[in-house]
């Protein structure tokens, strides 16, 4: 059966489950790690009690070397696997809070970056023509400029995330401690780990 990926069908899934016996007390929820697409019915099928997990879509395709791809085939395969790798599955539990958000920024501040560094490019390009035209130069200046005060912004939230949370403050200035390691690395390598 198919159901909606919002909780009226994370419901609507439950209550299917446990028509046919299937409860958290003699079953687990295995899912594909597809990124932010299986983390709502993750927290929710945690919420209620199931033992529940995320596979690397890649291991599931490597224990099967099936041709087809579809909804149904996809369903029975990853079922499957939960089935027989059961021994080797990665238990989820819902990610801390601070470092889910300190995540998300730091995905966000890579994106502004790469976007300062295309407008610092253009605008290399733009000055070196043989003609000189203000306005796109001044557009680019502007997206430069907005850019960077995003990351600023992006930075100071990081640290003030960090700094009200006595243990993930611990860790980075911990980090920091190895030759080479600044502020940023320090963060992504608590979130890696």
């Amino acid at each position: 059966k198919e159901f909606e990926n919002a909780a009226d069908g994370w419901a609507s899934c439950l209550s299917e489950l446990a028509a046919h016996g299937i409860m958290p007390c003699n079953s687990r929820i295995v899912l594909e790690a597809t990124g932010v697409y299986d983390e709502g019915l993750c927290h929710f099928f945690y919420a209620q009690g199931f033992s529940t997990h995320r596979e690397p879509p890649l291991a599931v395709r490597r224990a099967f070397r099936l041709k087809g791809k579809s909804d149904k085939v996809d369903s029975r395969m990853i079922a499957e696997y939960g089935h027989r790798f059961a021994d080797v599955l990665h238990d989820w539990t819902p990610p801390d809070e601070i470092l889910e958000l300190i995540a998300t920024l730091l995905t966000m501040r890579e994106g502004f970056t790469k976007t300062k560094v295309a407008a610092k490019n253009a605008k290399t390009s733009v000055t070196r023509k043989f003609r000189s035209y203000p306005l796109p130069i001044d557009l680019l200046d502007d997206a430069i400029a907005d850019t960077e005060r995003r990351i600023k912004q992006i930075d100071r939230e990081m640290k003030r995330l960090v700094q009200q949370d006595k243990y993930q403050l611990r860790m980075v200035l911990l980090l920091k401690t190895a030759p080479g390691v600044d502020w940023l690395l320090a963060l992504n390598l608590m979130i890696v780990t």
